[in-house]
């Protein structure tokens, strides 16, 4: 039996980007699925020891075109991904997988190195993602996680 996708609206997504700063959320892990691709071996270790050291279930990709074999293959509730792909960029990669039902509603974290170079509120307008800078610390990664992975609870509720 597959998890169940719980939709979250862009509204949703926008009320948990911009209040990331805001603090702790009180949100258990529950075996949820993370997709991380970095092409990165440091950053991707790095983020997936994050992840899995605060209870969630880690998978990785080091291409895009790895990681949508996964996705399509398996159910994650999150996905974690770097901007700069040896195969595409992250947002390309997003795009693909948000055609696909089942990926139209999952959070996504669009990580980068770049982040200043970025239009962080055009990404989460048109691609429905949240974008964070390379090297934020473990903490601000997981309350981002954790914030986007409670609004997609709170929404399956209503």
């Amino acid at each position: 039996m597959r998890p169940r996708s719980y939709p979250i609206s862009r509204t949703a997504l926008r009320l948990v980007a911009a209040t990331v700063e805001d603090g702790p959320v009180g949100f258990e892990a529950d075996s949820r699925q993370v997709l991380v691709l970095d092409d990165d071996p440091v950053s991707l270790a790095i983020v997936e020891h994050a992840l899995v050291s605060a209870g969630l279930e880690v998978t990785t990709a080091g291409t895009a075109v790895d990681a949508m074999m996964l996705a399509r293959r398996n159910h994650y509730d999150l996905v974690v991904a770097d901007y700069y792909l040896p195969d595409y960029p992250g947002t390309d990669f997003i795009r693909l997988m948000r055609q696909c039902d089942e990926y139209r509603d999952v959070p996504v974290i669009l990580l980068t190195g770049r982040a200043d170079e970025l239009d962080g509120k055009r990404l989460r307008d048109d691609l429905f993602v949240l974008l964070l800078a390379k090297g934020c610390s473990s903490e601000h990664l997981l309350l981002a996680v954790f914030k986007c992975l409670a609004a997609v609870r709170c929404l399956a509720w209503l």
